[in-house]
């Protein structure tokens, strides 16, 4: 056991070494870097829950530092994904600051090999959530609004050897998120219209949500995970419930993430 402890604080000196950041306000821009670290090769008897406290010792870190958590986020919903990378349900993360919304977004990430564009949904909770919730009927009312959002996670590993338990440690990936415009959560969150365009390139189209549980479904499994554990979910807090069709690897372009009758999200990769 007394090893085993080491190797964990070992690897929580890993994560946290290998992660740096940076910020220009002013102009709206992001710069960051981070190697993501492959645990399952340093640490043979790593299992889910060990993992998720290697996630929970980074974000303590980077709370330390005055960073603010501003919600959660899952990844790997699909079958076909959990079944790539060997875990058994999807996997949460927490989403840390900056959020960024408005105009003139630019993203540089030339050192990024393997960051991803999403279109996603972000459910923002109206008030606190400090124990499971029952259904999904009483799961409404703590979501009265959501809104379209650009998530861009970094599956930046050095070596494609990585496992699902690789993705909880390093935070789900999380990264990057762009928020655009709140609505009511009382329209049918299952059909929303979405495209996603890079310069005049058609990445994706669709009239509907391609999550396989549904958005609500899959937002109360979140909760109760989250809250299993040991996570409180804070009023103003947002919840990614996954990509609405698919993840893009990112490119050098104009992007323009357009939700029908929600708005676009208008942003550039450099």
């Amino acid at each position: 056991m007394y090893m085993q402890c080491n190797v964990l604080y070992f690897l929580v000196f890993l994560l946290f070494s290998s992660t740096a950041y940076a910020q220009d306000p002013e102009k709206n821009k992001i710069n960051s870097k981070k190697a993501a670290v492959t645990f399952s090769a340093n640490y043979k008897n790593l299992s889910v829950d060990r993992a998720y406290q290697l996630q929970k010792a980074y974000v303590r870190n980077r709370a330390s530092h005055g960073i603010t958590m501003v919600g959660f986020k899952t990844e790997l919903n699909a079958a076909a994904s959990q079944e790539k990378y060997q875990v058994s349900s999807p996997v949460t993360g927490v989403l840390i600051k900056p959020v960024l919304q408005g105009e003139s977004i630019v993203l540089q990430y030339s050192d990024a090999k393997q960051l991803e564009v999403k279109q996603v949904i972000a459910f923002k909770a109206n008030k606190p959530i400090i124990k499971p919730v029952a259904d999904i009927e009483r799961l409404k009312s703590y979501f009265l609004q959501a809104a379209p959002a650009v998530e861009l996670p970094d599956f930046n590993f050095v070596k494609d050897d990585y496992n699902g338990l690789d993705i909880i440690a390093n935070n789900a990936m999380a990264n990057q998120l762009i928020l655009g415009q709140w609505f009511d959560t009382t329209r049918d969150m299952d059909k929303i219209s979405h495209s996603l365009l890079c310069n005049d390139k058609e990445l994706a189209r669709s009239d509907e949500s391609h999550i396989v549980d549904g958005q609500w479904q899959t937002l109360f499994w979140m909760v109760n995970h989250l809250i299993e554990q040991g996570y409180r979910i804070q009023k103003g807090q947002v919840l990614l419930t996954g990509a609405l069709d698919g993840m893009f690897t990112a490119e050098v372009c104009d992007y323009i993430a357009d939700f029908a009758d929600l708005g676009q999200i208008h942003f550039s990769i450099q």
